[in-house]
Order: structure tokens, then C-alpha cells, then sequence
């Protein structure tokens, strides 16, 4: 069972919130993490290091928000220190790669990305 980080801005939650139903569908036996268990009162930031750090896949969405998002930009940071498989997905139209730090868009420059800009009409063509 593999272990998946999403991360994303709070600006694309609706993206993330049909995203998740369907790779719980196309992947019923792994699991998948993002921010919406937090409970009151926990340390948010220490569980989302520990998350990255248990992962085995940072899936980083991007959109003009989470690149220029200082929180996305620190876990993107921290899944590449730990050399996690990161794979970007580009989720909105018109996203410039030129938003984030230089450190992080030379590293996006050089990784492949899946481009879900389009939305999601033909993402359950496989899913059956």
C-alpha cells in the first residue's frame, strides 16, 4: 500500500475535493493524505512534516496560489530534501511556473507534470 501527500493551496480546495474521491476509487488500497483531518489543537505543521516524511509520493498541485503559496513552497522543500517521488499537477489554466522561488521552479522545470488544467472530463474514463 503507497502512501500519497497531496498539496495545495486552500484557494484550490474545490479541485482537491473531487480529486480525492476519485484516486480513493482508481486506488482503493493506498492511502491518501491531505490537511482536511487535522483536529483542533494539534501541532498542524509538525503533522504535516511527519506526513511528508511517511509518504511515498508528494503529489504537489499547482496553481498560480500554491506556487506563491509559502507553506506549499516549504513542503515541496521538504518532500525534495527527502527525496520523495514528487509529481506536479498542473490544475488551473494559466499557470506560470515563473511564480515560484527560483529554487523550486528549477527543480519544477526538470520534473515531468500532469496537466489536469482541463479539469476532470475525462478523469474516470479508466476507473472501472
Amino acid at each position: 500500500m503507497a502512501r500519497l501527500f497531496i498539496s495545495y493551496s486552500r484557494a484550490d480546495k474545490l479541485f482537491i475535493e473531487q480529486l480525492v474521491p476519485l484516486l480513493k476509487k482508481v486506488f482503493p488500497h493506498h492511502e491518501i493524505w491531505w490537511d482536511d483531518d487535522l483536529t483542533g489543537g494539534e501541532d498542524w505543521w509538525e503533522r504535516i512534516l511527519s506526513e511528508i516524511g511517511d509518504c511515498d509520493l508528494f503529489m504537489y498541485l499547482l496553481s498560480n496560489d500554491s506556487l506563491t503559496s509559502e507553506y506549499c513552497q516549504n513542503e515541496f522543500r521538504e518532500a525534495l530534501r527527502l527525496r520523495k517521488l514528487c509529481v506536479p499537477v498542473i490544475i488551473r489554466p494559466k499557470t506560470d511556473m515563473k511564480n515560484a522561488p527560483a529554487d523550486l521552479s528549477s527543480e519544477l522545470s526538470r520534473r515531468n507534470w500532469v496537466d489536469m488544467s482541463g479539469g476532470f472530463k475525462d478523469s474516470d474514463a479508466n476507473a472501472g
